[in-house]
């Protein structure tokens, strides 16, 4: 996400690039967050920060390293932003946060991570609040966001498994839980736009189609010319969704999203034809 962020911000900013690999960007810093912020090698001053990196669901749920990374990392880029005159700081959050439920997400909702992602996360969102009198706080909690190139997270764990022909694990004879993923170009756009808006808030970016596991995988299948298979664990209870409400931030900046699902997933599908393609 952070590459396809940079890409297209780069187009009307000047953005230095804060990586854990070298990737040959201009003027980029390589630095691992595992380790402290080296703020002598940063910029003096800077008008925005977009924290987007951090350790994501089961990696950081079974990392160490998840509060290192994923809270004090956040509170250094806070803390620098603001010594640095930053007038936005935009943390890339997730739905994650939320307390499970079938009902629709909306920002008013409550609260109640249950793994250590979501808590590290909603623990960042909490630090990057607490800066509001040194610039606009923007908490976007993203919905399942995808695209080319896209790796170990839901949809693109999918098409691995679905292309290999493994089982898709569905908790219900439903197929749900619920989601709405989001493309990364209309992510991007929405980014791109909160960098014009000057006060703080927090926001759900989710895609504007819900969605079943059962039918995304049937999607996926399809895009790839296979017919998934399903192995079905029931579980009791009220099936618990992911389905994001994007009116708010909508609102905030004129903007839904354009690409369909299906328009979505065939271009990251075809991507990993191509790297398929070129590993065989």
């Amino acid at each position: 996400m952070g590459r396809h962020l940079a890409d297209a911000l780069s187009r009307e900013h000047q953005v230095i690039q804060l990586n854990r690999r070298a990737t040959g960007a201009d003027g980029e810093i390589v630095h691992d967050l595992g380790e402290r912020l080296p703020t002598k090698r940063l910029p003096g001053r800077i008008n925005a920060v977009v924290h987007a990196a951090g350790l994501l669901g089961r990696t950081a749920n079974s990392s160490p390293l998840c509060r290192r990374v994923n809270v004090e990392a956040t509170r250094e880029l806070a803390d620098y932003a603001a010594l640095a005159g930053s007038s936005h700081f935009v943390l890339c959050s997730t739905g994650g946060v939320y307390l499970p439920t079938a009902q629709v997400l909306h920002e008013r909702s409550a609260v109640a991570p249950q793994d250590a992602y979501g808590d590290s996360k909603a623990a960042a969102e909490t630090i990057v609040q607490s800066y509001a009198q040194a610039f606009a706080a923007q908490i976007l909690r993203l919905f399942f966001p995808f695209g080319p190139g896209q790796k170990g997270r839901l949809i693109a764990n999918f098409i691995e498994e679905i292309d290999a022909g493994r089982s898709v694990t569905l908790m219900n004879s439903s197929g749900q839980p619920l989601l709405t993923p989001v493309y990364i170009d209309d992510l991007v756009e929405y980014v791109r736009r909160v960098l014009n808006i000057s006060a703080g808030f927090v926001a759900n970016i989710g895609g504007n189609e819900v969605v079943s596991i059962r039918e995304l995988a049937e999607m996926i299948g399809k895009a790839l010319g296979r017919n998934p298979t399903f192995e079905i664990t029931e579980t009791s209870g009220t099936p618990c969704n992911w389905w994001g409400d994007s009116s708010y931030i909508s609102q905030l900046t004129d903007y839904s999203p354009q690409v369909s699902l299906a328009q979505g997933l065939e271009r990251t599908i075809a991507k990993f034809i191509v790297a398929r393609a070129g590993r065989s």
